[in-house]
């Protein structure tokens, strides 16, 4: 066996293919770049599958005309867009993870708590989008000291690690 072409390489091109090598050794996801001029998807790190989806339902939510609050099963709000915002006078920050009883009447905060509860013991079924129930009327409350009428509708959603998603219109039958 003829070795003589070890000899013949010039040194740099002995100190790049040492260079590639231990950039393979120290870092394997950058070396892979490099040979295949591809970047590696990069994994989310320390985030759970609950920060995932709330992250996921805030996205969606900003883009919508609609208010739309997004509640886990224990009422905490996690989103809380900026049309909610207009309806309930209240900022993101002022409700975020405090109880969505916060903007309604004690009644109501009572009825939906019943609503959510009724249908976390009963009717969910799987991991699937279910509506959880008809529209139900319900009292916002503002700082301001004013009320104001909006129908909600309640949507289960999340893959097992959701909440409710509540939309929340006016009810203008109430101010006519």
């Amino acid at each position: 066996m003829d070795f003589s072409w070890i000899a013949d390489t010039p040194w740099y091109a002995w100190v790049s293919i040492v260079a590639v090598f231990g950039l393979a050794l120290w870092r394997p996801d950058q070396a892979l770049m490099l040979i295949t001029r591809r970047r590696p998807r990069p994994e989310p790190k320390g985030r759970t599958p609950d920060e995932i989806m709330w992250e996921a339902g805030k996205v969606f939510a900003e883009g919508l005309s609609v208010p739309v609050v997004i509640i886990d099963y224990n009422l905490a709000v996690h989103v809380h867009n900026p049309p909610a915002e207009e309806l309930t006078g209240r900022s993101f920050y002022a409700v975020h993870k405090h109880s969505f009883g916060l903007l309604l009447t004690d009644e109501d905060e009572d009825a939906l708590k019943g609503w959510i509860g009724r249908y976390l013991k009963d009717y969910r079924e799987g991991e699937a989008v279910q509506l959880v129930g008809h529209r139900r009327p319900l009292t916002i409350c503002r700082p301001d000291g004013t009320r104001r009428q909006a129908i909600a509708i309640l949507t289960h959603f999340g893959n097992g690690h959701g909440g409710i998603q509540i939309e929340l219109s006016p009810d203008l039958r109430k101010a006519a």
